[in-house]
């Protein structure tokens, strides 16, 4: 589920339309807002009527509260208490008795919201600092706390330190042992110099929290706030507008026309009859008529040669085998390999092969020193690689992978074989996580070369907590030829 957290909207309608049109976008199957729906702005009542369409969670906030009585308007501001005051004159007495159905806070699954902090609710303490947010996490358990109040997007961390730290906002994942406090910024009166409108989606599928930075127009702002007669305090949002300081176009222009004769522009021709141009036209016609046709030819030839080179790579795709579980008796082969040999540029069952240049390289399946392997050839240093089927492993399981390779004398770049690794990685107490690939846990080159000309390789190693399967993986970048026999992957005892 994916649901957008709004703030502090302060019945800027212009702001709520471009943030709703944004939302609609995004997929989202759920809207909570954190409260001051209204004051400041200058269209409560139509600000109002749009989010009870839209909305599906209220909470309230310090402005919803003095309008609709709930707290002593003499705790704000001079200019604040005006609005207040204008904004309840310019509501009905049922918009007005909504107020009073909204809530301090909200719960959901592995999350709360409120409009300033959680210690004491009902008081609507600001969040600024890191050390003011130890209340909340102190008053609630849940591990993402939703705040706005401040009009300022912002992201406080705590962790096993038991420290609290502030992040500038950025996207981020849910990590096991970690609590967030997010503030989400405003979305009808921002004050960290952005007047672009701010709030926040959490996915609680992938248990992440992005940012959302949206447009709205400012002139059209600046119109219904001079038309609702509000004074110029309200009109400080306007203050962060880019254009501001702008200078008139007149002020910007950088030449200045001449007003006598002798400054006027001089050796040109004044006037150019429409015959004169034409049989000049058609002289070029018969120009660029020859050139086209060179051009044509010219890019029909390049057509070839570059659909060449972007089909290059080739992957070649075996039968499907089912992922492999190490049998209960160590030491034997998981590698299928097939008894006959497969020519180049055919399919291996189980094994996918990759040339990164279908044209100057070959992977075929044959003898090798008068035993089954694999023989690779390459004139280009594109990456060439050879992969098995999965494998299935559980955590703690030890393996040692062996081989013998064989280089020729030209032979010139990397070869090496690898262990790729599929890990789950854990996102939240209620979700199953979401695999990740490492792709080279294990990464072993031939080094020593034997008198006869081969190199063993053997590696040892023990797979890691989460891990579900492996892959054994051929990858070279390399000019020459080589090859490879004698791959094993074997299960070991825990005690070997």
């Amino acid at each position: 589920m994916r649901i957008a957290v709004v703030s502090d909207i302060h019945a800027n309608l212009q702001a709520w339309n471009a943030v709703w049109l944004d939302i609609r976008s995004m997929a989202v199957d759920q809207v909570v807002s954190l409260g001051d729906a209204i004051g400041y702005g200058p269209n409560p009542a139509e600000v109002l009527e749009a989010l009870y369409t839209s909305v599906d969670y209220f909470v309230l906030g310090n402005h919803d509260a003095a309008i609709c009585g709930k707290i002593d308007p003499a705790l704000f501001s001079n200019t604040a208490r005006v609005l207040i005051g204008w904004t309840a004159d310019h509501l009905g007495p049922r918009a007005i008795q909504e107020l009073n159905t909204w809530p301090l806070t909200l719960a959901g699954p592995n999350f709360r919201c409120a409009h300033g902090e959680f210690g004491n609710p009902e008081y609507f303490h600001y969040v600024f600092d890191p050390a003011e947010t130890e209340p909340s996490w102190q008053a609630v358990p849940e591990p993402l706390l939703f705040i706005g109040h401040t009009h300022q997007p912002c992201l406080y961390v705590i962790g096993a330190s038991l420290t609290p730290h502030a992040l500038s906002p950025q996207d981020f994942m849910l990590e096991p042992g970690k609590r967030y406090l997010v503030n989400t910024g405003s979305v009808g009166y921002s004050r960290d110099g952005d007047p672009r409108a701010s709030y926040c989606i959490y996915d609680t599928v992938e248990g992440s929290v992005y940012w959302r930075r949206i447009p709205f127009d400012l002139d059209a702002y600046r119109v219904a706030l001079n038309g609702a007669g509000l004074p110029i305090e309200a009109t400080a949002l306007l203050e962060s507008d880019p254009r501001k300081d702008r200078p008139p176009l007149r002020e910007l222009i950088t030449f200045h026309p001449p007003d006598r004769p002798e400054q006027a522009v001089k050796n040109t021709i004044e006037v150019q009859h429409v015959d004169a141009l034409r049989r000049r036209v058609r002289r070029w016609q018969l120009l660029a008529a020859g050139a086209l046709t060179f051009l044509t030819a010219l890019l029909a030839t390049a057509g070839v040669l570059g659909w060449r080179y972007a089909h290059r790579e080739l992957d070649i795709v075996g039968a499907t085998l089912s992922a492999r579980t190490p049998d209960s008796e160590p030491d034997n082969n998981l590698l299928v390999f097939p008894e006959a040999p497969v020519p180049a540029y055919q399919p291996v069952p189980g094994w996918h092969i990759h040339l990164g240049n279908r044209y100057r390289q070959m992977v075929a399946w044959d003898l090798a020193d008068g035993r089954p392997g694999w023989n690779l050839q390459s004139s280009r240093a594109n990456e060439l690689w050879i992969a098995s089927p999965l494998i299935s492993v559980a955590p703690d399981m030890k393996f040692t992978l062996q081989g013998r390779v064989w280089k020729s004398s030209d032979f010139k770049g990397s070869l090496a074989v690898v262990v790729s690794l599929v890990r789950r990685i854990e996102i939240g107490p209620e979700t199953s996580g979401r695999p990740e690939v490492i792709e080279r846990f294990v990464v072993k080159e031939p080094t020593r070369v034997r008198t006869d000309g081969w190199s063993l390789i053997k590696q040892t190693f023990e797979i890691p907590a989460r891990a579900e399967a492996i892959s054994v993986q051929i990858r070279g970048r390399f000019q020459g030829a080589a090859s490879l026999c004698d791959l094993s992957l074997e299960r070991k005892n825990s005690n070997q």
